[in-house]
């Protein structure tokens, strides 16, 4: 059974991790090992590769014995000292015995140098994607990857992984809750008090300023919806199903209210250009008032020969 079938059952899922033993007259206790903890039914069993791949027969072996307890098994797999024709090897055996899932990583480089025919783990999904039916996984990290720099340019690297065709995502865990917690008040940063500024809405009050602080406002309620699409409180989940994005109200603000509206109508310029043909008119003619009434002058002169005819007005 391939790993993402399993993730999209309704259901939480726990998996484990095996290490390969480096000695092979210990493969048969490892083997041993994981018919007990088969017992349990744990989702799946991933298997590691070992430094460089040393153990890459012992992965393939206990993955094997995973699958034979009836628990799909999840292979990983490394760049660290890998090419193309040591990694077609590994997805061969994998292939004969059964084994469709794979975690493509990069691994540890040894002493900091990279020595493999794959720089990354997206080269390595992408190479595997395409030598067989696998179903591919790759590694995520919550609070960011250490050689990351920033969380923007971890975020970059997961995409290439997901662009080169990973099926899911495994993270580590939140060392420090602390990181969703403060994403979440980023976002609601921009969240101004709704309560009072729909109150105003409601009553007439509220003036060209509190409106598109309304419409910035909604532009934060989908990252908001979706940093709380995966949490299990109960409260959460309801504001989850039951969160309004207000793209329409977004749309109407931003799209019609300059950026630095006046505090009163009266001072005018509230409006943006090109929001409302009608209401540009009037402004042409406010801007260009004397040229206006000079134009119907010399139309109404054309229109009765009256070549003196003028137009009197008081003020523009």
């Amino acid at each position: 059974m391939k790993i993402i079938d399993v993730l999209n059952q309704d259901k939480i899922n726990i998996s484990c991790e095996l290490f390969p033993p480096k000695q092979g007259a210990e493969l048969q206790n490892a083997l041993d090992i994981v018919g007990k903890i088969a017992l349990v039914k744990p989702s799946y069993m991933s298997v590691t590769y070992g430094a460089g791949g040393t153990s890459v027969g012992h992965t393939v072996a206990i993955a094997k014995g995973v699958q034979d307890n009836g628990i799909p098994a999840l292979a990983h797999l490394t760049c660290v000292k890998s090419d193309e024709a040591k990694i077609l090897e590994v997805l061969q055996q994998l292939k004969d015995n059964g084994i469709s899932n794979v975690l493509a990583l990069r691994g540890d480089l040894p002493g900091a140098v990279h020595d493999g025919y794959f720089a990354h783990a997206s080269d390595l999904a992408k190479f595997v994607k395409a030598n067989g039916d696998f179903c591919v996984g790759g590694a995520a990290y919550p609070e960011g990857h250490p050689e990351a720099g920033t969380l923007d340019k971890d975020i970059e690297n997961t995409k290439y992984k997901i662009d080169a065709g990973v099926d899911f995502l495994v993270t580590q865990m939140f060392f420090d809750n602390t990181v969703l917690c403060s994403e979440i008040r980023e976002a609601l940063d921009g969240i101004y008090d709704f309560e009072r500024i729909m109150t105003r809405v409601v009553y007439g009050t509220a003036n060209a300023k509190e409106l598109r602080s309304l419409g910035l406002a909604c532009t934060k309620l989908p990252e908001i919806k979706s940093l709380i699409s995966s949490c299990k409180s109960e409260e959460l989940k309801s504001i989850y199903e039951n969160l309004d994005e207000l793209e329409d109200i977004c749309s109407l603000t931003l799209g019609a209210i300059v950026d630095e509206p006046p505090l009163t109508v009266r001072e005018g310029g509230m409006i943006r250009e090109g929001y409302n043909e009608e209401l540009d008119t009037l402004r042409s003619i406010e801007r260009d008032s004397v040229s206006f009434i000079n134009d119907i002058a010399m139309r109404e002169q054309e229109k009765t020969g009256i070549k003196k005819l003028k137009i009197g007005y008081n003020r523009v």
